[in-house]
């Protein structure tokens, strides 16, 4: 192991120590809308922004594969019942927005017979009109309950076998980059340089004071079944401050477990 921080120090000296000054790197990080392609993106606030002299990624690759045996997969089955519970879901909600319209119908209609004569042509109408809805409010219920069913079961699945595999791969984890702080604190000595964090605000937007050089970004931003990830290079300079977006473009989509 002391080899490997030797190497791994000597790797990062090669990366070079930039010249110290003014250098502010802005971050903007924001996700489109998928279901509205007009619509403004979402700014992600209070995003925890890592800001690291060195690529954090490579580090934690030469790590791994020093370690003694592969990390365990995540597989295909888990992902394929991720994909299984989102359209579980999309049709639960599809159902659940149908019975909704059913249901206001029929309250809409209840409130314009209020006051209304039986013997009135405006209430028979109604009337009739609400016996014919009816039937569709129970099948949208029944509907609506089959697909929240389907949708809790898949979910109950996954996050059974899901908690095994995370299970397995943490243990691996603690195994294999047990040394990560050591490596670490021996780049940065090397590169004579600090780590920075900040969070984006309401904006979604962090100004991050660094010297020139080059510089890794590192986020992550949870969605319900996966997890967007941002390990950015990028070089700065002095004067004007560089501008880093993230978007689910330049993300790398891992499946959260």
């Amino acid at each position: 192991m002391k080899r490997l921080l030797l190497v791994l120090a000597t790797a990062a000296a090669a990366t070079g120590t930039g010249a110290c000054g003014a250098g502010e790197l802005v971050v903007q990080a924001q996700l489109a809308q998928q279901d509205d392609a007009e619509a403004a993106a979402v700014p992600l606030k209070d995003l925890e922004i890592r800001l690291f002299p060195f690529d954090r990624d490579q580090l934690f690759d030469s790590l791994a594969k020093a370690f003694d045996r592969p990390e365990p997969s995540v597989p295909d089955s888990l992902v394929r019942l991720q994909d299984e519970i989102t359209r579980a879901q999309e049709e639960w909600q599809v159902a659940e927005s149908r019975w909704n319209a059913v249901r206001d119908s029929l309250k809409q209609l209840v409130d314009q017979m209020k006051g209304l004569s039986r013997a009135d042509a405006q209430y028979v109408l109604r009337f009739r009109a609400f016996q014919e809805l009816e039937p569709q409010e129970q099948q949208s219920k029944s509907r609506m309950d089959a697909a929240f069913g389907r949708f809790t079961e898949l979910q109950s699945r996954y996050n059974q076998a899901s908690e095994e595999v995370r299970l397995r791969r943490a243990q691996w984890a603690d195994e294999a980059f047990a040394p990560v702080d050591s490596v670490i604190a021996v780049r940065l000595e090397a590169l004579d340089k600090q780590i920075h964090t900040d969070t984006t605000d309401a904006q979604g937007i962090a100004r991050v004071p660094v010297d020139p050089g080059e510089w890794w970004v590192v986020s992550r931003y949870e969605l319900p079944y996966q997890e967007l990830y941002w390990n950015v290079r990028v070089d700065v300079g002095r004067g004007d401050p560089t501008q880093v977006p993230l978007t689910r473009e330049n993300a790398l989509v891992r499946p959260k477990l």
